[in-house]
Formats: structure tokens, C-alpha cells, sequence
């Protein structure tokens, strides 16, 4: 399956082996690669709707846990911060066992939110309570 068709799928609520979203069987290989292909070149995640239907996740919700931790953050720089703590976050969380397969990818995402003037680790962490 196409890698645009298996980010649609997770924006529909499935995940490309069709569990549904938050489910054990949404994070396989298929789901982490459709999931890493949405970093842009300068480090940060891109969508935030795959992100968030992934694990099922309210935008809402995450805007009101991670919005107090952005004060100097530019509001133009905000959505790829969230967008790329939220990816960070999930692989942390529910891609463990395919880590080979991400780890550079992360930690090219960390130096972007580092770049952006964002302690990394703490809005990750609060990103995790939501998770």
C-alpha cells in the first residue's frame, strides 16, 4: 500500500493492518512507516491529524496540555512543535520494539524542537501523560 494511502487509513481511524486507532495492532511496521514519512526535511513532523487519529487523541486535548509549555515558542512554529512532540512521543511509546528503525529520525526531530527553543524532554513527557 501506497505510504499517502496508509496515512489516509490512519486519519479514517484504522490503522493499514485495520485495527482500530490506540490498538495494539496500529503500531507495526506499516503504521511507523507511514508515520515517519510525514517528517520534512528540517526535522519536524508534519500531520497531526494521522498523529492524533493513531492514538486516538483529541487535538484539543493535547493543545490545552502542550500550549502553557510554548510561551516562547513563535505561534507560527507551534503546530510542527506539537505535531513533532506528539510523533516523538508516540514512537517513545508504542513503536519500542522497531527503536533501530526510528532512532536517527528522533533524534533529528529533538535537535528541530532544541532549534525552536523547546526543552525537548519536558513537553515530551507531558505529551506521555496524554498517551
Amino acid at each position: 500500500m501506497e505510504l499517502r494511502a496508509r496515512l489516509d487509513s490512519l486519519v479514517a481511524g484504522r490503522s493499514a493492518a485495520g485495527a482500530p486507532p490506540g490498538h495494539a495492532g496500529a503500531f507495526g511496521p506499516p503504521a511507523l512507516q507511514a508515520l515517519l514519512s510525514t517528517q520534512a526535511f528540517s526535522g519536524f513532523f508534519t500531520d497531526l491529524r494521522a498523529a492524533l487519529a493513531l492514538v486516538g487523541l483529541a487535538e484539543a486535548a493535547l493543545r490545552t496540555k502542550l500550549e502553557p509549555l510554548l510561551t516562547n515558542v513563535d505561534a507560527g512554529q507551534r503546530p510542527r512543535v506539537i505535531t513533532t512532540a506528539l510523533v516523538v512521543a508516540i514512537l517513545r511509546k508504542h513503536f519500542v520494539a522497531l527503536h533501530d528503525e526510528w532512532e536517527l529520525i528522533a533524534a533529528k526531530a529533538d535537535k528541530a524542537l532544541s532549534g525552536a527553543g523547546v526543552q525537548s524532554g519536558r513537553l515530551q513527557a507531558a505529551v506521555l501523560e496524554l498517551l
